[in-house]
């Protein structure tokens, strides 16, 4: 038993020992000791895309100041990811943002489509789209609809139109059926179909008398004096020295609803030789990118009109010997010098507004891709084709163009060449020329040489034509044959330097070099200068650097070239540590204590700046991430507008990209990026250097660029001393050199 002492001794003890375990317990609760010590300052920076906005020194855990709320177009500041007071450490705090979104509310007759990622998505009533996001609106048609208007908010627009979002839409598209349409509609629409133009006429031709709706039509000439009309009978007599522009008048009448259209008529000019086509062709073929740019055209050059009624297109896809669709165009008249559009109806509006009006319709037919063969038939008889029917190609029909480049059916428009006057039942490349991707400039038109020229005219147009380089570290290739048939010789007046044949000899310092081109056709000759700027050698050895690479083209030298970039870029180097090699890479050569950023030139100093792809990750560029040659400093918010878009000329929704008020040169709309005119060459060097050091990267596939607008802007634009500077300073960090700048012409031998 305890005494009274002994209990006493006891509780004492336990309210000692619960005491310091208290204590040991509060003592759990005291903030810790930083890293930092309390008499030390702590700098907070204020981050936003990247780029320091405020970088604030305040005592230790007192509270920083945040800058004004950011902002990002069409984004929305939500806010800043860390708390700023009681700061106890030197601490980054990042702007967070949230895209601004919009929501489509459409009737069930409505297509709307909006391409992300370089795929064509298929939108809901109720979906939602991001600020400034382009979408795609069309009015389905059943059998025996016609469109009769398409209301996005109240607003009417044509059927198939293509617009950025920047409020939430209500979307109803309003049809009739064929058999409710009042006498005036059904005359309307014959009005459509016969257009307001019957293209360029060099002889007799015959009107239509009647609409597909049953209209009686009847003809006047209101202004001109080259036709003159017999009932529907449109006699020509050709004008002498110029071609003339006759108006007609069309009078419509149907159960008393009457309309006078005015359609005109372009009279050609009488020549001394001319020449026309034997048949219709087919005249343009076009495969966009993205989305469903589609289309095939149809012209007549015969010198008369011409009734499509026994002609048809058919579509054989994925090798196959039967037609998966076919288009018959119906009983029609197509003017000489006319054209007939079959397209998409997905297509977008820088195709569909270009469309000739009354020769245009969208088919089935156009659901083709680039290893099908297109073939058109007249009475069953194949005439004119693209591919070959019955064979698979897997991804495209190619072959080597009009002009010697290569030619490829995947994700590009071609162009018959304009001498060609014949259709042709076997695919010949050589008949075609190639305009690019997604160059849409020439739907609704064909440029025709039906006429003869003259020596003196062809000399011309090849001088017109003839182009050079303004600088170069590489051999020149120069035309020796013009696109019109002559011949091309060249002399230089220095050959130390360049050789009348192109060879280029560097010295120690930059000198300017005259070539005389003389262009020669029949007796008939005229020259041509061009000032040609050989750059200053460079200090490392680099022919010997590219000796394995010697004799070889095509795939063999891309396969060379990687071989070597790849063993001699010996230093890797962490992402996070790239920003300490800027000053030695980017550096101004008029003053190497500048560090010059990308797209815009400016001093870093002054602006604030983020390491970025080229080559965007988006599209694979992420498996070169820590490698120089690919990594350029950029200004945040400019790169930021560069998106993930195609390299490539904008040639729809062309914006201008401004910083700080400072117009940039560089571009971007309709999904593309446009960089300024003197990077065009650097980022092309850039993407060709990428695509030959990582065997996975696909210039075409990958959707980064236009490959043939990416050679033209490497000759065009050839390596500064900014430029190889930078490459001799990578060669010196990384060990390895991008062959590219250090000879352009590597990209022709592997993919021109």
């Amino acid at each position: 038993m305890f005494n009274k002492v002994t209990i006493r001794k006891i509780i004492s003890f336990t309210f000692i020992v619960l005491t310091v375990s208290l204590l040991f317990l509060l003592s759990g609760c005291v903030t810790p000791i930083d890293n930092n010590p309390k008499d030390e300052d702590v700098t907070v920076r204020f981050i936003v895309d990247g780029a320091v906005v405020k970088s604030e020194t305040i005592s230790f855990r007192s509270d920083a100041t945040a800058p004004e709320n950011p902002t990002k177009e069409n984004h929305i500041f939500v806010g800043w990811d860390k708390s700023f007071t009681d700061v106890r450490s030197n601490l980054d705090v990042h702007a967070v943002f949230k895209p601004i979104e919009y929501t489509i509310t459409k009737t069930d007759n409505v297509k709307v489509t909006v391409v992300r990622d370089n795929k064509t998505i298929v939108l809901n009533s109720g979906d939602s789209v991001t600020r400034g996001e382009t979408i795609t609106v069309s009015v389905v048609l059943a059998e025996n609809q016609v469109f009769e208007t398409l209301l996005i908010n109240d607003e009417s627009y044509e059927n198939n139109v293509s617009l950025e979002v920047y409020e939430n839409l209500t979307i109803v598209g309003k049809i009739k059926d064929q058999g409710d349409l009042t006498n005036k509609e059904l005359l309307e629409q014959d009005i459509r179909q016969i257009g307001t133009y019957l293209g360029e006429q060099s002889s007799d031709f015959t009107l239509p008398t009647q609409g597909a709706n049953g209209s009686n039509i009847s003809w006047s000439v209101l202004s001109g004096e080259s036709i003159v009309l017999e009932g529907n009978q449109a006699i020509v007599d050709r004008p002498i020295g110029a071609d003339e522009t006759v108006v007609l008048i069309a009078h419509f009448e149907l159960e008393g609803e009457t309309e006078d259209v005015e359609i005109v008529v372009i009279v050609l000019k009488k020549t001394e030789t001319e020449k026309f086509a034997t048949e219709l062709f087919i005249s343009e073929y076009g495969e966009g990118m993205v989305g469903n740019n589609k289309y095939i055209e149809i012209f007549n050059g015969t010198g008369s009109p011409v009734n499509l009624k026994d002609y048809e297109v058919r579509l054989y896809d994925n090798g196959k010997t039967s037609p998966g669709n076919t288009f018959v165009f119906g009983d029609i008249l197509l003017p000489h010098g006319g054209v007939y559009v079959i397209y998409n109806s997905g297509s977008s509006t820088e195709i569909v507004n270009r469309l000739p009006n009354g020769f245009a319709k969208d088919s089935t037919v156009t659901y083709f891709n680039g290893n099908d063969a297109i073939a058109f038939y007249k009475n069953d008889t194949l005439i004119d084709v693209i591919g070959i029917i019955g064979n698979d190609p897997s991804t495209a029909w190619t072959g080597v163009d009009a002009v010697g480049k290569n030619l490829s059916t995947m994700n590009q428009t071609l162009i018959r060449y304009e001498s060609i006057i014949s259709p042709n039942p076997t695919f010949t490349p050589s008949e075609w020329v190639t305009l690019g991707t997604d160059v849409f400039t020439n739907v609704g038109e064909h440029d025709f040489t039906y006429i003869e020229l003259t020596p003196e005219q062809i000399v011309q147009a090849d001088l017109m034509q003839l182009t050079l380089v303004s600088q170069t570290v590489s051999n020149l290739t120069l035309p020796t044959i013009g696109l019109k048939g002559s011949t091309i010789t060249w002399e230089s007046l220095n050959t130390e330097y360049i050789t009348h044949s192109g060879v280029v000899t560097r010295g120690e310092e930059t000198v300017t070099v005259t070539l005389i081109a003389t262009v020669t056709y029949s007796e008939v000759s005229e020259t041509k200068e061009f000032l040609v700027k050989v750059l200053a050698k460079s200090s490392t050895p680099v022919m010997e650097y590219y000796a394995e690479a010697e004799g070889y083209v095509g795939q063999a030298l891309e396969d060379a070239l990687r071989k070597i970039i790849t063993e001699t870029h010996t230093t890797k180097i962490t992402y996070k540590n790239l920003n300490g090699y800027f000053d030695e890479t980017d550096y101004d050569p008029n003053n190497p204590h500048i560090m010059l950023l990308f797209y815009t030139r400016l001093n870093a100093a002054d602006h604030g700046w983020n390491k970025e792809h080229v080559w965007p990750d988006s599209k694979g560029g992420g498996t070169a991430e820590n490698d120089l040659h690919h990594i350029r400093p950029t200004v945040s918010t400019v790169n930021s507008q560069r998106g993930n878009y195609t390299i490539g000329v904008v040639t729809s929704g062309r914006k201008e990209i401004v910083y700080s008020g400072i117009n940039t040169g560089n571009y971007y709309g309709g999904g593309r990026f446009e960089p300024a005119d003197e990077i065009k060459g650097d980022v092309a060097r850039i993407i060709f250097y990428c695509a030959t050091r990582y065997a996975n990267l696909d210039i075409t596939s990958s959707g980064v660029a236009i490959l043939e607008t990416l050679l033209e802007w490497n000759m065009m634009d050839a390596p500064d001393e900014y430029e190889i500077n930078r490459n001799e300073a990578i060669y010196r960090i990384q060990g390895n050199r991008n062959p590219f700048i250090d000879n352009p012409e590597f990209a022709n031998l592997i993919w021109g």
